[in-house]
């Protein structure tokens, strides 16, 4: 069997980088050859009052995202007891979600170290400002979690004007609520080349219905679960919240399910899954609430397509969040949208002359109609009320009348040319 190899983590202050070895052919598996892959924590810690044990956690899980993929094993000097012993129910977690597939979790340890701490009594929370999230975070508010995000999860790396602005939403929020947080900054996800892996792996071995890119299909949980393994240890955490992004009642799947968050363990910490039992809308009345109910005020960053972290509002997502606001009889601009009139006339356009996902937008249209002599006065969004979406008659002339004006556009510009 092929093996990657860690030959040694160098650590300076607050970051530690891992020098080690990988056959040939992976390399066109990693973005930049050049690059070293490293994890950050806020200037305040010290990785080296972290054993090299659990400073090995994040390499091993952040690799197995991939190494599981490639049939190679991984081999380390050292590594934490306890999640050297979560390997076997990490391996069952991805079995029990994709049956079907064959998957290498070979991990070979030269010392297994015990890295258990005193707990405190301070959990911790993933939190990105995402709906999940931010229900998560309300979930357990009273016990003061800090708030943890992966700076070079969603955002990029280079992408500082989005980090400047989610951090100073942070400062905001949690001026509101006195919680502490941190950015874990690591490239646990750039390193690797997802659209290669996607290709020449996913695309091959996973049904196309559960396949929603490595990130969300295979890696984002335990990669980040396991980057943050340095911070909750010096914080002596005994357990880090989760929010769900699917119901258990759900057809939607990914790696963020129960069993997998509950298979990831090390040292002393444990996960665990928030609002298992809650569709999104419910996490939407969820949240406004308890806004309403204390007064505070929250920024739900939902958007595929944001700019220095601001939702687009009007995107896909963004506008279906927006319904979900509207139909709890909230104003989406309270809650980082920007609607005005024009607005929703492009929304119902976008409804108009787009596939939807109709589990959604039908959830949404069923809460509208559930008040319907209220919201038959709101000439703005009233149309949802008997709206029939993906009207496939609809949908097929749009598209003609697409094909037609490109042809005339490439005509006009080549009499122009």
């Amino acid at each position: 069997m092929k093996n990657v190899t860690l030959k040694s983590i160098n650590i300076s202050g607050n970051r530690c980088e891992y020098v080690f070895e990988y056959p040939d052919e992976m390399s066109r598996y990693i973005a930049d050859g050049s690059q070293t892959l490293f994890v950050e924590l806020p200037a305040q810690y010290n990785l080296k009052d972290v054993p090299e044990a659990l400073l090995a956690v994040p390499f091993v899980g952040g690799m197995m995202c991939v190494t599981m993929l490639l049939g190679y094993g991984i081999k380390v000097p050292e590594l934490d007891k306890t999640f050297f012993e979560s390997v076997p129910h990490i391996k069952n977690a991805f079995h029990k979600m994709f049956p079907y597939a064959k998957f290498c979790f070979d991990v070979d340890v030269e010392k297994i170290v015990d890295c258990c701490y005193e707990t405190q009594n301070v959990p911790s929370v993933f939190f990105s400002g995402g709906l999940d999230a931010t229900s998560a975070l309300i979930e357990h508010i009273e016990e003061n979690p800090l708030m943890i995000n992966i700076y070079g999860g969603d955002l990029l790396l280079t992408d500082t004007d989005s980090h400047v602005a989610l951090d100073q939403y942070f400062r905001r929020l949690t001026g509101q609520i006195g919680n502490e947080y941190a950015f874990v900054k690591s490239n646990c996800r750039r390193f690797f080349n997802e659209r290669k892996i996607e290709i020449d792996y996913l695309d091959n071995i996973l049904k196309p219905e559960e396949n929603h890119g490595w990130w969300a299909s295979i890696a984002h949980i335990l990669s980040m679960s396991s980057v943050i393994a340095p911070i909750e240890y010096l914080t002596k955490t005994a357990i880090n919240y989760i929010g769900s992004g699917y119901s258990s009642k759900s057809k939607g799947f990914d790696a963020n399910n129960i069993n997998m968050v509950n298979a990831i363990k090390f040292a002393s910490c444990r996960f665990s899954l928030v609002d298992d039992s809650l569709e999104r809308d419910d996490k939407v009345t969820k949240v406004i609430k308890y806004c309403t109910a204390n007064k505070l005020n929250v920024e739900i960053k939902v958007c595929w397509f944001a700019k220095a972290s601001e939702n687009c509002s009007h995107c896909e997502k963004c506008y279906r969040t927006i319904l979900e606001i509207l139909s709890n009889h909230a104003n989406p601009n309270d809650y980082g949208f920007r609607m005005d009139a024009q607005g929703y006339k492009e929304m119902h356009k976008f409804a108009k002359y787009n596939m939807v996902n109709t589990a959604f937008w039908g959830a949404s249209q069923k809460a509208f109609l559930a008040d319907k002599d209220y919201w038959a006065k709101k000439k703005e969004i009233s149309w949802i009320l008997d709206f029939d979406f993906n009207n496939p008659r609809r949908l097929a002339l749009y598209g003609l009348y697409r094909k037609v004006r490109g042809f005339a556009g490439r005509v006009k510009r080549k009499i122009i040319g």
